[in-house]
């Protein structure tokens, strides 16, 4: 009869709850029972106030966390457990339920305020102009970040993040940007761009956000215009023809390439001369030697060349942008991670099944790792510590409901965004010899003639054993045909003879194994780990899986399959387990792929498999990006003309930026009046006669 409803022990729970716990964590577990009988004593948890965040599991009474919690919007929940006896509707007799409070508390990181928020700069970027002229210590612009976490925790300093030297510095507290040394428009970049970087105070990890800032340098007229050569003299012959070009003044102003102007102040008071405004060209009519104008645009060149790779070296740290704040790996698992485990089924509560470990390369909150079952515990029987990584058992377990268990268990990191990783962990229930033998009767009877024959095994062997009355032969002990796959017994029968000698017969008994399929495909190693070139061709096989399955026939045949392959980016060969390349990789948009890949055997009428995890590595190539260039704009060497041939003459020098083989450099000849007369070594750049 069902007269009696389920009672919780106690009524009242509370639960105190980290705001950054995963989602699917278990946080509590209610207890209710009922002392009717039989199915009249079965019941149903459920949650009276439906509350989006939580759930319960209807029969174990562990609930989880299905939402993510907000410290800011509510950091208290009441709820109302029902437990409902199974036969009636849920709110249809309150004779047969009855409720519990469970107060679940949202606590913060630390004991005043969670470091939650990263701070958020209030522009996208920040440019500014500012004159070459200004003084050491002059304010270029200001910066200005705000966190909305109290305490320590909304405490922002700043920092430039630059691997180059900068004429700025920032006031740590202020954001200000100053110079901190003196500006040339002539020898420094036009422009910088580099990083800002806002931390906050939190504790036990900081966030950071970074801001790409622009400073433009404005050129002031703060060079005078120099000549190449003063106190020149010269003589020309008093039949020089009128008009010819006598010789040519040359001056640079190396602001910003403004124009020369040439005049003659004084000594051409009969006007004998004429100095070009413009070429600095002095003569007595029209034609050019501008030997020195050469030189003028050389130095022109050099300048534009010093100027050119500062930009260049100021470019370069674009590749370094974002580096240590932004959240740029996913977790990952430890190698040690099984693919399967096997617990006793009487093992007690709370007891430990193994600690799993991962690990994430990123900094701060970026690299804290957190645990959770996001999957397969399908009657709360598991647990897993969200900060340790500790599965253990949480509920009794019993084979014989449950045998085997498909866990996924998935790592989280707190970075923003938040990235996640999981693997397949198969828990295999032993029985444990928990269920007494139950006789059919209450007792035997039997009788038997006194010349009843006894047998025995005579073999040594605990696999086997023989009934002594009945000569009934039995399976004693765990047969493995993969170990043994036949047996031949010696069997003895003898009399009971109670005067005399007693007669007895030996026949020997063989006994075949069958096979069963009982073994699951192995891989042979349990994990692969692979480096490949970023330039495969497509249909490259990267790697061959192997595994081994002892069982006969269908059994023993495996397939291969892979759970995960990229959008078809990788295919498996499902005879031979080669893994090939079906697209292009680039190590630019991504460095490593983890493949989950499955054997399945054939048997019948059930099949068995396993898992490994192939973890990719993507391997960059030198792109060949740099020209090889020479440093200096032109050299000058000399020879004597009764040298001998091989003579050195001089040796040029030039650069490559690009690493390995596509930084080395070859020299080679390739114009010019010299061409012939003069042989370079193309190793060394060295000149010879």
């Amino acid at each position: 009869m069902n007269d009696l409803r389920p009672l919780f022990s106690p009524t009242t729970y509370s639960v105190t709850i980290a705001e950054s716990t995963p989602l699917r964590t278990s946080i509590a577990q209610v207890t209710a029972t009922d002392a009717d009988i039989g199915s009249n004593g079965e019941f149903y948890y459920y949650i009276k106030n439906k509350v989006d965040l939580f759930s319960v599991h209807p029969t174990s009474g562990v609930i989880s966390l299905s939402g993510r919690l907000n410290y800011d919007e509510k950091n208290r929940y009441d709820l109302e457990i029902l437990a409902v006896d199974r036969g009636m509707k849920l709110y249809g007799n309150n004779g047969v339920s009855s409720t519990a409070k469970l107060y679940v508390h949202i606590e913060r990181i630390n004991e005043h305020d969670a470091n939650d928020h990263t701070p958020e700069f209030q522009q996208l970027s920040y440019s500014s102009f500012v004159n070459e002229s200004v003084p050491v210590g002059s304010s270029v612009l200001a910066v200005s970040a705000v966190d909305e976490d109290r305490g320590e925790n909304g405490y922002i300093t700043y920092s430039i993040a630059s691997l180059n030297s900068l004429p700025f510095t920032i006031n740590q507290f202020t954001g200000v940007i100053s110079t901190s040394e003196e500006l040339d428009f002539e020898s420094s970049p036009e422009s910088y761009r580099f990083i800002v970087r806002a931390s906050d105070w939190g504790s036990p990890y900081r966030h950071e956000s970074e801001v790409n800032v622009t400073i433009y340098i404005g050129n002031v007229n703060d060079n005078k215009p120099l000549f190449e050569k003063v106190a020149c003299q010269g003589v020309i012959s008093s039949d020089f023809p009128v008009g010819g070009h006598i010789t040519a003044v040359s001056a640079i102003d190396i602001d910003e390439l403004e124009l020369v102007k040439y005049k003659i102040i004084s000594g051409n008071e009969l006007g004998f001369f004429y100095l070009n405004p413009d070429s600095g060209v002095l003569q007595l009519k029209k034609s050019l030697v501008n030997s020195g104008i050469k030189n003028i645009a050389q130095k022109l060149a050099e300048k534009l060349l010093k100027k050119a790779k500062a930009n260049v070296k100021l470019n370069l740290e674009d590749g370094f942008l974002d580096f240590y704040s932004v959240n740029r790996q996913a977790p990952h698992f430890d190698k040690s991670f099984p693919t399967d485990v096997k617990v006793s089924e009487d093992l007690p509560v709370g007891a430990t099944i193994l600690r799993i470990k991962a690990y994430d390369a990123d900094s701060g909150f970026n690299g804290r790792v957190l645990y959770t079952i996001s999957d397969g515990n399908v009657d709360s029987c598991f647990n897993i510590d969200m900060d340790m990584g500790i599965l253990s058992v949480l509920m009794p377990l019993d084979r014989e409901k449950t045998e085997l268990y498909l866990l996924n268990i998935t790592i989280y990191d707190l970075g923003n965004p938040q990235k996640s990783a999981w693997r397949l962990l198969t828990v295999t229930v032993e029985d444990a010899n928990d269920n007494k033998p139950v006789f059919l009767q209450d007792s035997y009877s039997v009788n038997i003639l006194e010349s009843t024959m006894t047998y025995s095994v005579l073999t040594d062997t605990h696999q086997f054993a023989i009934n002594s009355s009945t000569g009934v032969v039995y399976v004693a002990d765990q047969l493995d045909r993969e170990a043994k796959a036949n047996y031949t017994l010696k069997i003895e029968a003898r009399d009971r003879a109670e005067s005399g000698h007693q007669q007895f017969s030996v026949v020997p008994l063989k006994v075949f194994l069958d096979d069963v399929n009982d073994c699951s495909p192995a891989f042979i190693p349990s994990s692969y780990n692979v480096k490949v070139l970023e330039d495969l061709p497509v249909g490259t096989v990267i790697a061959w899986l192997e595994t081994h399955d002892p069982d006969l026939g269908l059994g023993g045949q495996v397939r291969y399959s892979l759970v995960n392959d990229y959008n078809g980016r990788f295919e498996i060969d499902k005879a031979s387990g080669a893994i090939r390349l079906i697209k292009e990789l680039d190590y630019e948009k991504q460095q490593f792929y983890n493949l989950t890949v499955r054997a399945k055997d054939k048997g019948r009428p059930v099949s068995l498999s396993s898992l490994s995890f192939v973890e990719v590595e993507v391997v960059d190539v030198n792109e060949n990006l740099y020209t090889p260039y020479f440093p200096d704009f032109a050299v000058i060497g000399s020879v004597k003309e009764n040298s001998r041939i091989g003579t050195s003459v001089l040796q040029v020098v030039a650069r490559d930026e690009d690493s390995g083989r596509d930084g080395e450099i070859q020299y080679s000849i390739r114009d010019g009046s010299g061409l012939g007369r003069f042989s370079i070594d193309e190793e060394t750049g060295e000149f010879c006669l």
